[in-house]
Formats: structure tokens, sequence, C-alpha cells
């Protein structure tokens, strides 16, 4: 542990400067979520006002970057009262992250503990940690290092669903009763013949406005059909955060964008990124009035293209439900962690039994 150095960036200014080192970082690592990319932080930082960064970088002895753990301050009012400082992981804004986690070189993982040693020495500098939505896999080796630590924790767990795809739509159509197969087959042909669509995907940046656009409005429908407002409609910059995004997820190879198009008009959108032979579904959206259907033709159209083009698996991310089993979809437990500083005040605060996305915490910033 010697030969590694430890320190804070707290500026956008410094943050950028890093950036390029944090790509490279991130491209050795292996099995990283999209939301883990540091290209993500960037927008995230600029998009939501983030001006007071906690993003610890660990260094070997030479200088190169082995591992960086993103947080940026801010308050909230406990009870209305009482004033908290907290480290909140940078992209927490918006309604898509998920998976908490930080960047940890493969061939450093003594990184963790690095991170963890300095989080307890700068103990005056925040009372409470927020690691939302992540799972185990991402969240084990930093609960470990804080149980070493010994600094105080709570959890509560979290269900996330993916389903593991096989090598062939064969093996995967197996996986299916034969009434549930023909079912399913029954639907696509019957939505594909009465709609005429025609399955297409976002390929090149002259067509990515146009399948946003088409998502932004399918979602808003399908989520007014049921009396309710979608994400992009109530928060406007996630809509900003999407655009801004998908520029560089496409330029990257990350983007997949497939929708149903009928002659001119979209009917089904899906919205993801594909990393590391992974598929994160984030959004979608149908038009209501031709029914459910026409978005599990698009999910079975999905399943199809990404088995054809050799992807490993389809992420739902979080949650569990009839629908996501129906598509036999594996469950896998993750967890919201908070974490307090040694300070007395805050091993106080841990045994309250609150949480940060609750109604008894406010934000002020």
């Amino acid at each position: 542990m010697n030969d590694a150095n430890v320190s804070v960036v707290s500026t956008p200014a410094d943050f950028a400067q890093m950036l390029p080192e944090m790509k490279e970082l991130a491209d050795r690592v292996s099995a990283l979520p999209i939301t883990l990319r540091p290209e993500w932080w960037s927008i995230a930082i600029r998009l939501h006002n983030l001006d007071d960064l906690f993003v610890i970088a660990v260094r070997t002895c030479d200088g190169r970057l082995v591992g960086v753990a993103p947080f940026y301050r801010t308050k909230a009012r406990l009870f209305g009262i009482y004033t908290v400082r907290v480290l909140r992981p940078i992209g927490d804004r918006s309604n898509s992250f998920e998976y908490s986690g930080w960047i940890i070189d493969d061939e450093f993982i003594i990184a963790y503990r690095l991170v963890v040693e300095l989080l307890r020495r700068e103990k005056k500098s925040y009372d409470l940690i927020w690691l939302p939505k992540s799972t185990d896999k991402y969240l084990q080796p930093i609960s470990q290092e804080i149980r070493r630590a010994l600094l105080p924790f709570r959890r509560r767990e979290r269900v996330f669903s993916a389903v593991p795809l096989p090598d062939s739509l064969e093996d995967f159509e197996r996986r299916f009763s034969p009434k549930s197969r023909n079912r399913l087959r029954r639907n696509t042909k019957q939505v594909l013949q009465a709609t005429n669509a025609k399955l297409v995907r976002c390929n090149n940046e002259a067509d990515l406005n146009e399948f946003l656009e088409a998502l932004f409005h399918l979602h808003q429908r399908r989520w007014e059909s049921v009396g309710r407002s979608g994400a992009f409609e109530r928060n406007p910059v996630e809509r900003e955060f999407y655009k801004e995004f998908s520029k560089v997820a496409l330029h990257e190879g990350w983007l997949d964008i497939y929708a149903l198009k009928m002659s001119s008009t979209f009917v089904a959108v899906q919205f993801g990124y594909t990393v590391n032979g992974v598929f994160y579904q984030f959004q979608e959206g149908y038009e209501p009035s031709l029914g459910q259907g026409t978005g599990n033709a698009l999910r079975h159209l999905v399943f199809k293209d990404l088995i054809r083009r050799g992807i490993d698996c389809y992420d739902f991310m979080e949650g569990w439900s009839e629908h996501k089993r129906m598509w036999r979809a594996k469950k896998e437990i993750g967890r919201d962690v908070i974490v307090g500083s040694p300070r007395i005040q805050s091993r106080l605060l841990i045994y309250i039994p609150i949480w940060p996305s609750g109604r008894f915490f406010t934000w002020l910033a």
C-alpha cells in the first residue's frame, strides 16, 4: 500500500482534466456497467450543475490511475430540522441511474481498501455516504472494506432481473412451454401483419434524433394511457441527458435503440446500451391504442437480434415482475447501502431506520 497515492478531485475542471485517464481505466476493467462509465459522470456533472465533487483517485507510485470512487457532496434536511452532509454517487440524479460502484483496476483491488481508508480519514468532510441501487457483484468488495474499517453502515434489499442469452434462438425458445412458445410467435406475427411494421435499429447520428423523439413520445403515450406521466415529462433534464449521452454512446458503439416502424411512423421503441456483452434495457414505449402486444413483439424481436449478435445477457435492471418472469428472467439480489463516517453523530444517524430516498429526507441541493 506504500506504492500508491490517494487524492480527492473536488472541481469539475480537475475532473475534466482527469477524464481521459478515467476512460482508459474503465476500458481495462471487466464487466463494468454503463452507469459507471466516466462519460456518464461527465454529462451528469454538467447537466445537474454539480460543483462540489469528492472524486477519490488512486494512483500507483508511477502515477498510473488504478481506481476512482465518484462522489459529489450535497446536503439534506432530516426530519425538517437536522442538516446532514451526504456523499452521493455522480449520476444518481438521473431516473435511469442504477449500479452504484467504483472503477477499480482488476489487478489492483487493494484500491478498494485505499478508498475506504481515505473516507475514514476524511471523516469531517461528510456525515453519510449513499450507495443506492446496486447488486452484490459491485457492492461486495466495497462492503468488505467498510466492515474492515469498522465504519457504521446499513443495507436494505433490492431485486434486479436479467435474462442470460443462449447461443441460438432455438435454445432460447425451448425455455418456454409449447403453449407459451406458440403464443409468443403468434403475437409477433400478428403485430407485424396488422401494422406492416419492420424492425429497425439506430445505426447513425443522422437518425438518432428521430429515434429519441419517438421514444419520448411513445413513452409518454404509454403512461398517459394509465393516467400517469412518463419519466421524461416529469424530469426534463432526463430528456437532455438521453440526448447528450446517446451521442457519446453511439460514437463508442454502446447505443442500442430498436423500434418497430410502420412506414414513417414509430409504433414501439426500446432503448438500451450494450457493453461487455450485456444489453442494459433502460426505457421503452409503444402506441397504447395498438395494445401491449406491440411492445411484446418488439421485445421478442430484440431478443432474436441480440442472440444473433452473440450478446450474452439481456439486463432488465432493477425490479421484478410477472412480465419479466414470463421472459425467463432470473432474479439477482442487490442493495441500497448507507454508510456513516466514524464520528459519533454519524453512527447515531445510521441507527435511525430511515433512508435518503424516503420522506424524512429532503435534499437541499
